[in-house]
């Protein structure tokens, strides 16, 4: 049988790496960001793994403004189809919300995914590898 602080630790611990990876992923989005849009970069996943990136980055509230206040999801979401030349989707927060829900055998959470390439497989920006196009690609 399993002891109760030793399952708490395990979900104290989950969350914890999970919280890492969402940092990783809104610091890589926070590069992203300070790149420009002539550079031809371009969104090589779905709309709805890139949603759910976004509005997972949205949720750290790592992104800020000029003055320090968090940008809002809409936002984030123009300002990076503007940057990967990606149309945007009318209603991004279904899209994400889509991806967020999505579980079983043949498809994970887009972090789930991110989860396992960032930590099992050590990738250090596996956000980054689903980006086309500019001097990377």
């Amino acid at each position: 049988m399993m002891n109760t602080k030793t399952v708490c630790n395990d979900v104290c611990d989950s969350r914890q790496l999970r919280r890492k990876a969402e940092l990783a992923l809104a610091a890589e989005v926070k590069n992203l960001l300070g790149r420009d849009e002539a550079e031809g970069l371009c969104w090589k996943g779905t709309q709805v793994d890139l949603m759910e990136a976004l509005y997972t980055v949205f949720t750290t509230g790592c992104i800020t403004d000029d003055e320090g206040y968090g940008v809002g999801f809409g936002h984030l979401v123009d300002d990076v189809c503007r940057l990967l030349h990606t149309r945007r989707p009318r209603n991004p927060y279904c899209i994400a919300r889509r991806g967020q829900v999505r579980k079983g055998i043949y498809r994970r959470t887009y972090m789930e995914e991110y989860e396992r390439k960032y930590y099992k497989l050590g990738m250090p920006a596996p956000f980054s590898i689903a980006i086309g196009g500019g001097a990377d690609g």
